[in-house]
């Protein structure tokens, strides 16, 4: 990455499991660039890791639930002047430090590039399909429901893109329609 990268990735943490935050966290702090970690702890409780005392990671004591989406927008207007990429990450992700070096050269090299986002797999190597459409009513129920993601198939997995090819970037339409 070139030397005028300053990431920056907020983590927002709620009961989770700890093993998998500190996964998470170490995977940040081995990306090989300047960066900070904002920790928003939405507990009423200090988080019991030791690797929170790191010159990288401040932590935000919240003191409450704000929710996933608040807890990472109560950070916006600090990030806003120091980095020129953000990361936004679940508690129970953990990646190779050279992922995000290839996620910043593609956004680099395409300035329409808003947002991107990395091919999501479970731990057994199986794809995870993370990237939805807005649903439609129905197939809100589809998705609760195991036995109609089997009988309406097709419609399921149109509204995750598993019918598209995501060995290469895509432009989606997130929209319902």
């Amino acid at each position: 990455m070139a030397n005028k990268t300053f990431l920056t990735a907020s983590i927002v943490y709620y009961k989770n499991d700890l093993v998998f935050l500190k996964k998470t966290i170490n995977s940040f702090l081995a990306i090989d660039c300047r960066k900070r970690l904002f920790l928003i702890n939405n507990t009423t409780s200090a988080i019991p890791l030791e690797e929170l005392r790191h010159h990288e990671i401040e932590c935000i004591n919240s003191g409450k639930n704000l929710g996933f989406g608040k807890g990472h927008n109560s950070i916006l207007s600090e990030i806003s002047q120091m980095s020129t990429h953000h990361l936004i990450l679940n508690p129970d992700v953990w990646f190779e430090s050279k992922v995000i070096s290839k996620l910043i050269a593609v956004i680099n090299d395409n300035p329409n590039t808003a947002l991107i986002a990395p091919k999501i797999v479970y731990p057994n190597g199986d794809h995870q399909y993370s990237c939805r459409r807005y649903p439609s009513f129905f197939e809100l129920i589809i998705r609760r429901i195991h036995l109609l993601k089997v009988i309406f198939r097709k419609t399921y997995n149109k509204g995750i893109y598993a019918d598209l090819d995501i060995s290469k970037p895509l432009c989606l339409d997130l929209s319902s329609n």
